[in-house]
C-alpha cells in the first residue's frame, strides 16, 4: 500500500502505511484515526466508526445471507455481505471491494449495478462479547444474474456458509434481532427500496442515487 497523505475535515494529516479505520463522534464528525489491527484494544462506547452492507439478491427474488465464522466482530451470526470503511475509502468502493472479498463478485459488473439504499449512513450499535461497536452504515443493493449466483465463492475467513433466503424472511429477521444488526434501528425505508429492487415500479423512484 502506498503512503497516504490527506487532509481531512477535524484530523491534520493523516500518513500512514498501514490499514487504518478513520474514528467519528455519534454525529459522523471526523475525530482521528486508529490502526485496524488494534480496533479491539481501543473500541469505546464513544469512538464511532463507518461501514458498509448490501442486500444480494438472486433472479428469484431471495437475499443472501452470510453466517460469520466464529471470531471477530459478531461472531456466528447472520450478515448481509458487510464490512469496515478503510483508509480513505468512499462508501461505494468500500462495498465493490467486500462483495468481491467475501463472495468473488467481479469488481466490474458489481459496480455497474451497485444502488445505494439508504439516504444516509445509519447509527448502530452492535453488541460483540461484553463490547459495544458503533457504526455508521451505509445500505446497498444489488441484483445477481443466475451466472453470477453460480460463481459466488465465499471467503472462508470471514464467511462460514451462505445461504439464500425469501426477502421478507430477511427483513423480518433483521427486525427481531436475529441476525447481526441491532433490532432498535430503523430500517423501515430501506426495506422499502429493496422492495423496489426486487419489484420494480416504473411509476415510482427505486432507488437512492
Amino acid at each position: 500500500m502506498k503512503n497516504k497523505q490527506r487532509a481531512i475535515r477535524g484530523i491534520k494529516k493523516i500518513k500512514t502505511n498501514l490499514k487504518f479505520y478513520i474514528v467519528y463522534n455519534e454525529k459522523g464528525r471526523p475525530k482521528g484515526i486508529m490502526q485496524a489491527k488494534k480496533e479491539n484494544q481501543q473500541v469505546s462506547e464513544e469512538k464511532w466508526l463507518k461501514g458498509v452492507t448490501c442486500f444480494v439478491i438472486n433472479e428469484n427474488g431471495e437475499i443472501l445471507m452470510e453466517r460469520r465464522v466464529n471470531k471477530g466482530l459478531t461472531p456466528g451470526a447472520f450478515d448481509l455481505c458487510s464490512g469496515h470503511i478503510d483508509n480513505l475509502e468512499i462508501p461505494f468502493h468500500a462495498m465493490i471491494r467486500e462483495l468481491h472479498e467475501e463472495l468473488g463478485l467481479d469488481h466490474r459488473e458489481v459496480g455497474e449495478k451497485l444502488r445505494k439504499v439508504s439516504d444516509k449512513p445509519l447509527p448502530l450499535r452492535f453488541k460483540s462479547g461484553d463490547k459495544t461497536r458503533n457504526f455508521h452504515i451505509s445500505f446497498f443493493c444489488t441484483k445477481l444474474t443466475a451466472e453470477q449466483v453460480k460463481d459466488i465463492k465465499k471467503q472462508d475467513s470471514e464467511v462460514s456458509e451462505v445461504i439464500w433466503l425469501p426477502s421478507e424472511e430477511v427483513f423480518e429477521m433483521i427486525q427481531k434481532g436475529e441476525t447481526k444488526f441491532p433490532k432498535e434501528g430503523d430500517y423501515s425505508s430501506i426495506f422499502e427500496n429493496v422492495r423496489a429492487v426486487i419489484k420494480p415500479n416504473p411509476e415510482k423512484e427505486q432507488v437512492i442515487k
